[in-house]
């Protein structure tokens, strides 16, 4: 009988050991129908919660078959808890007990996971100042995060890493979420899909090189832990994003050389030293040229050539990193030198003062450039000559000019504009005088023919502007004692008696007939 008693029970509490959801279980066990008890004192954490529900409830089993119920009816006062004491029942030694609880709010059954206890007869184990622990969930101990790294400069929704949770509760699901707290300081900059993490913005390492997340993991029975990370942005190279330069203006007839502008990068990466250099294949890169940080002119550049010119130039972080752009280098107009020749002129001896000798003119490149001449003295009587300011070079006013006494003349003329400042040129001016037929008879009158290199010959200024000449000199009786059409100013009278001789002079080409006195002394 007692036997078939057993085995009627053994039915009862397989078929009510899985009760369904919304049914309070019929947990039972007959105690006589054991030789063996042991007490286990507990308090029951249902849902990681423990239990103040006198309604909830704890079932022993070994195997499939109850051995043991109780309820947390006993309240502690002094521990502020609620505690159920559970006697178990067996015929053997050693078995493993496992536990179920229902919760009465949730009407939900749910197995512990606490590891098996060991029957022992008699056994005594948890008391009400130490009760065993049984619960359904074992909450959550670590969370963790694949990889806390992310590059800057990359675009919203980049992939940070996975969530992972540490929980002794193999067969656990979680959910991850963003949670106000301790280290939530940038939880706005970041999302959570599932359990992997993403950014919201682009971060730049030169701005923050680190942001604080909290995050929270919850298990599939409300068991959960939080935690704060810290997600590091990896410096990369920010390419130069941009090329400024001091100054974009030259004044013209520069030196070659001439300093023109001092160039700079815009670089998110502060300490990255650049390296510019002009790109090749760009004509007018050609005029300048760039040490160390300075653009320099190669040339001497002309507004009136060209008034600008565009150069392309590169910057180099020394990290791969390069930046190309154009600039235009505007040539400012400057008031250009004014340009004069030398000159040569030519104007007949005794001309008469105020004649118009020559007119000065001057090269400018600047269009519509005004000049003002002026003479600086050179020679001795340069100031038989006058230059108005607009370079009218005429005979002054009582000057003489004679061949006889000045064959040339020397002048500085000096030429000047009237840009700002005012710049000026010179010319070297030379002035000959040309040697004409004149009324007086230009001869020397004395002759000594002792060959002291002094009056040792007739010497007739001038022969060669006569044309078809004749010389003869009469002695004072009218003798002809000598005559020559192709005189060479070598006859001296060496043959003559000293005294005084007539000289008789005629020509082609002038309407005088020179009768002079020559006297011979020896």
């Amino acid at each position: 009988m007692k036997i078939r008693l057993i085995f009627s029970l053994q039915i009862v509490f397989a078929l009510t050991s899985f009760t369904l959801l919304g049914q309070t279980p019929d947990w039972a066990v007959e105690p006589t129908a054991y030789n063996n008890s042991m007490v286990i004192t507990a308090v029951l954490n249902i849902n990681t919660i423990e239990s103040r529900d006198t309604a909830d409830i704890v079932a022993a089993f070994i195997g499939n078959e109850v051995r043991g119920v109780a309820k947390p009816v006993t309240y502690l006062e002094s521990k502020d808890r609620y505690v159920a004491q559970i006697i178990i029942y067996s015929n053997e030694v050693n078995e493993e007990i496992t536990f179920r609880l229902y919760c009465k709010n949730d009407d939900v059954i749910s197995s512990s996971v606490i590891s098996p206890i060991v029957f022992q007869a008699d056994g005594i184990l948890g008391s009400f100042s130490d009760p065993v622990i049984i619960k359904d969930n074992n909450q959550p101990t670590d969370l963790a995060l694949t990889d806390s790294v992310v590059q800057e400069n990359q675009p919203e929704g980049l992939f940070v890493g996975k969530f992972s949770t540490v929980d002794d509760d193999a067969t656990d699901t979680f959910t991850y979420e963003l949670l106000a707290g301790e280290g939530d300081k940038d939880n706005s900059l970041f999302d959570i899909n599932n359990d992997t993490l993403y950014v919201l913005q682009t971060f730049n390492f030169e701005t923050d090189t680190a942001y604080s997340i909290r995050v929270k993991s919850t298990d599939s029975k409300g068991g959960s832990i939080e935690k704060a990370f810290q997600i590091y942005v990896d410096n990369i190279n920010d390419l130069p994003t941009d090329i400024f330069i001091s100054n974009q203006q030259i004044a013209e007839n520069n030196e070659v050389g001439e300093f023109v502008a001092i160039l700079s990068t815009d670089d998110q990466d502060v300490a990255d030293i650049h390296t510019y250099t002009l790109v090749d294949g760009v004509v007018e890169n050609s005029l300048f040229e760039i040490s160390g940080d300075s653009l320099f002119a190669a040339q001497s550049l002309n507004f009136e050539t060209k008034s600008s010119y565009t150069i392309k130039i590169q910057t180099d972080d020394g990290r791969g990193g390069t930046f190309t752009k154009e600039f235009t280098i505007q040539v400012l107009d400057a008031n250009d030198k004014p340009e004069i020749k030398d000159r040569t002129f030519s104007i007949n001896e005794n001309t008469s003062s105020g004649t118009e000798i020559g007119t000065f003119t001057s090269f400018d490149q600047d269009p519509g450039t005004e000049f003002t001449y002026s003479i600086i003295e050179i020679s001795a009587d340069s100031g038989a000559f006058a230059l108005s300011t607009d370079g009218i070079l005429t005979v002054d006013n009582n000057a003489l000019l004679d061949y006889e006494v000045t064959t040339d003349y020397t002048l500085l003329v000096e030429v000047s504009d009237n840009g700002n400042p005012a710049l000026t040129d010179t010319a070297l001016v030379t002035i000959n005088i040309i040697d004409i037929i004149e009324k007086e008879f230009a001869y020397n009158n004395v002759i000594t023919p002792n060959g002291d290199g002094y009056n040792d010959v007739l010497f007739i200024h001038n022969l060669d502007l006569y044309e078809e000449y004749t010389l003869s000199i009469f002695d004072s009786r009218g003798i002809e004692v000598y005559s020559t059409s192709d005189y060479d100013n070598s006859w001296g009278g060496s043959d003559l008696q000293a005294g005084t001789y007539y000289l008789h002079f005629s020509a082609s080409n002038t309407p005088f007939v020179y009768k002079e006195i020559l006297t011979i002394i020896k």
